[in-house]
């Protein structure tokens, strides 16, 4: 606005009376307002209403009761509503009470002389919160007081800081830098390697604060020298460590078990294939205990800030280490470095299939399965062949193979008179934790005993994360105009009608389809064949569900294909991604043999 220089504004909620709203405070504080200052008045204009989504269509509705009160706190200048009006009979506390309510002062100490032969004071105002240069006060006199007058002066300059400092060999840093030229400065000096600067917002006397972290730097730093050229009363510049700096070295060794590793290098291959078998990995150093099977190591791909390393391991092996298994203990008293630590976690998966190990010991009846509330029974001696397509066919309905009943032993049949040995269950293409129940049948001569090996089984897990989905609202316009907000997961008829509105179309039609974006790692194909493999120098991670979850989607070279899983791995299978079609049955590649080629992903 023309008419005002400066204003100081502050706000605060108001929730009186049910309202949900906010006070505002409006400080006139400049030389081009100052006197009696009139009550400010206001123009109302229709606000952007509230919108929610009805049949579809975001749609505009009221908020009734709204409102914009103004009223006056203080009127300034010579109103005799102020405290200090009049000062041939004002007190110093009465100034200091009205310099007081303004919030660019803060708290002010006020002292008044004693009268002058023309009936005047001297009134010397004291800062004790504003600290710094503060620009000089104006003093107004009252129009209609003839032969006045009033002036102001500085006794003493808040202080402020100026100049220059170095850091080590810098250039020449400003007093005021900000955290750009900072980082310039001190990266130019070609041993401290890359850094993060954050700047603190200034003091009173226009001080600031740095904090530096040393991004590239390994082990503690030395405290920074500092050469300083600042001006200003008592201004210095000091250097405070607040984390040290810290490299790892050393080893460590594992424990799982009663069994313990050799020690491990602190910055170890994930696997064999990366140390070129000669022993180091941790792979090969796991898989050097008699306790431990197969495993899978992935390490992070780079160090932390102190060296050290995150390595991913997944036990394959579902005789010797199946079931929910008892983790890894570290030692680290070998390392070398502050504080070291090696810290082990269980494993989180996005997928896992269910495993329901069993014995069962009958002579007579039945055996019944149950899921989802309904169950289905079979014969105590019934073959195993017949019992997965019992599961398969009957229960869960799914194709065949969907679900494998095997075990370890010679034993054939469902249930046996003595020695029951371990049935397993494995869900290769029924996803999710699935709560399986077996129990003696319900015939009156059924006598089976079920004896569940809960070590051996295993929780599937499908995490299908749902914030993955896509959600809000979007318009489309044609010769400007434009639709309503339409749903994200508007249909291709919804669309329609929201453009048929329009008064610029008469009549269209729309279709929808799926789309998609590319995900990194690409793939070699085969035509025909029923799996891709991640192409040489690629990273791929098809067992961490970098592509997806069984069932999810995927467009190659134009082809929509369904992920499905292997028949023999406990997740998803760590090189190759099987496909299926739409339906999620098995089909071989459509396209012509290729390297190289990106996959693409739903973008839901």
């Amino acid at each position: 606005m023309p008419n005002i220089d400066k204003v100081f504004v502050a706000r605060e909620q108001y929730t009186a009376d049910g309202f949900n709203g906010f006070v505002y405070r409006v400080f006139f504080h400049g030389n081009g307002v100052y006197g009696d200052v009139n009550q400010l008045t206001y123009t109302y204009n229709q606000c952007t209403v509230f919108q929610t989504q009805v049949n579809n269509i975001l749609t505009a509705v009221s908020a009734p009761d709204t409102r914009v009160v103004i009223s006056m706190t203080d009127p300034g200048g010579f109103n005799v509503g102020n405290k200090f009006v009049k000062a041939a009979t004002a007190t110093a506390a009465q100034l200091a009470e009205d310099l007081d309510q303004l919030p660019v002062f803060g708290d002010v100490l006020v002292s008044q002389s004693l009268v002058d032969e023309q009936g005047g004071y001297i009134w010397t105002v004291v800062f004790k919160d504003s600290e710094g240069d503060l620009p000089q006060f104006i003093c107004a006199v009252d129009s209609f007081a003839t032969g006045t007058g009033c002036e102001t002066d500085t006794l003493t300059d808040g202080n402020a800081l100026s100049g220059s400092f170095i850091i080590e060999a810098s250039a020449s840093i400003p007093f005021n830098a900000d955290a750009a030229t900072m980082k310039a400065a001190l990266e130019a000096m070609s041993w401290v390697g890359t850094v993060q600067v954050q700047q603190s917002a200034p003091s009173p006397q226009y001080g600031y604060t740095w904090t530096i972290t040393f991004l590239d730097y390994r082990g503690d730093m030395p405290t920074l020298l500092v050469t300083s050229s600042l001006v200003g009363t008592g201004s210095q510049i000091t250097v405070r460590e607040v984390r040290k700096g810290n490299a790892l070295g050393g080893t460590f060794m594992l424990a799982y078990l009663k069994s313990v590793t050799a020690p491990i290098e602190w910055d170890a291959h994930a696997t064999a294939a990366d140390s070129n078998s000669d022993g180091s990995s941790l792979q090969e150093k796991l898989e050097a205990l008699d306790v431990v099977g197969q495993v899978n190591v992935q390490r992070s791909a780079n160090p932390d800030q102190e060296g050290g390393y995150v390595w991913l391991v997944t036990f394959l092996d579902n005789v010797l280490n199946s079931g929910d298994l008892p983790l890894l203990q570290g030692n680290a008293s070998t390392l070398s470095g502050e504080a070291t630590v090696v810290d082990v976690q269980a494993g989180i998966t996005n997928f896992r299939k269910e495993v329901v190990v069993f014995s069962c010991q009958a002579t007579v009846g039945n055996v019944g399965f149950t899921y989802g509330g309904v169950t289905k029974e079979i014969t105590f001696n019934a073959a195993l062949s017949d019992v997965e397509a019992l599961l398969s066919v009957v229960l869960f309905g799914v194709e065949a193979e969907s679900i494998s009943v095997t075990t370890n032993s010679a034993q054939t049949l469902l249930c046996v008179a003595a020695n029951a040995k371990d049935i397993k269950i494995v869900f290769n293409r029924v996803y999710g934790d699935i709560q399986l129940g077996v129990a003696q049948g319900t015939t009156i001569t059924s006598d089976a005993t079920i004896t569940p090996n809960t070590a051996a089984s295993i929780d599937g897990v499908y995490y299908d994360n749902p914030a993955l989905v896509m959600s809000g609202t979007f318009q489309v316009g044609y010769q400007g105009q434009y639709t309503r907000p339409l749903n994200a997961e508007s249909t291709a008829d919804q669309l329609r009608y929201g453009l048929e509105i329009l008064d610029t179309i008469e009549t269209i039609s729309v279709t929808r389809e799926q789309s998609y974006r590319a995900l990194p790692g690409k793939i070699d194909v085969t035509e025909g064949e029923i799996f891709v493999t991640c192409s040489s120098g690629e990273t791929c991670k098809f067992d961490s569900a970098s592509y997806g979850l069984p069932g999810y989607t995927i467009r190659i070279d134009g082809d929509w294909y369904t992920i499905r899983t292997d028949l023999t791995s406990p997740g998803l299978d760590n090189t190759r991604l099987y496909l299926g079609d739409l339906n999620g049955r098995e089909i071989g590649y459509l396209r012509s043999t290729d390297t190289y080629v990106t996959v693409y992903e739903w973008t839901k």
